[in-house]
């Protein structure tokens, strides 16, 4: 008798907050949303960024469109035959990162050619990992990318010579260059601090899969530069740079 009467208070307290929960329900669809928060504008770029800009778009000039913090997941999607899981996991892991400039066609707006800018916060061992990430996903799409070292001027020859297999013949004739840039960020025509050119990285000997320049922090290799392994920690695969020299 004990158990059936707390069996039938249990069952009226139950009924009782399920009541409750649904009168909750009803009393919040008939309220307006909550206003967003309060947001501030933040500088859309760095001020090397913006310098090197200013010189990249001089140098591309009418041979492609240049774009600015293009979103990793814009540019590339998860290859099929993964299953749902799998396609999720890959395109989290580019959802949330972007490549500073991309030059596309000017004309099908295709992109030819990804850069980074590299400061010296790229020497930080997680945003190297970060680096190595990026080289194997542009990599492994056949989306070409060159890593430029962020500079106070840029030798403007060096760099159109660099990006000229990525661009359309430019229309000649007068008027077809941009504006000049400002005195802060003019580029020098004689020889200065070089960009760096995009080094054809080997193949990893263990799985075929490109390589990216390296400096060991520790242990044997400690101070020593090698190319390691892009899909590392997957595959742990390395060679010495006198080897490929």
């Amino acid at each position: 008798m004990k158990v059936l009467l707390a069996i039938l208070v249990l069952l009226l307290v139950l009924g009782a907050l399920g009541a409750l929960a649904a009168r909750r329900v009803r009393s919040l669809r008939g309220q307006p949303a909550p206003p967003p928060p309060d947001y501030r504008r933040r500088d859309f770029m760095s001020k090397a960024e913006r310098a090197f800009f200013r010189v990249l778009q001089q140098a591309v000039g009418r041979g492609g469109l240049v774009f600015a913090k293009v979103r990793l997941a814009d540019l590339l999607t998860p290859a099929g035959g993964i299953g749902n899981e799998g396609y999720q996991a890959a395109f989290n892991r580019i959802s949330a990162k972007h490549v500073d400039f991309v030059i596309c066609g000017p004309d099908d707006v295709v992109p030819r050619l990804a850069i980074e800018l590299d400061d010296a916060s790229h020497r930080q061992a997680t945003r190297q990992e970060r680096d190595a990430f990026i080289d194997a996903a542009l990599h492994s799409a056949g989306l070409p990318l060159l890593r430029v070292p962020a500079q106070g001027d840029y030798v403007m020859q060096e760099l159109r010579r660099q990006l000229a297999e990525y661009l359309e013949p430019q229309p000649q004739g007068r008027g077809q260059e941009l504006p000049p840039v400002s005195q802060a960020s003019r580029t020098q025509e004689l020889p200065a601090a070089p960009v760096a050119r995009a080094a054809a990285a080997p193949t990893c000997p263990k799985c075929g899969a490109g390589m990216v320049a390296r400096k060991g922090q520790s242990g044997a290799l400690a101070g020593k530069e090698f190319w390691g392994c892009s899909t590392f920690p997957r595959c742990h695969g390395l060679l010495p740079k006198a080897a490929t020299a």
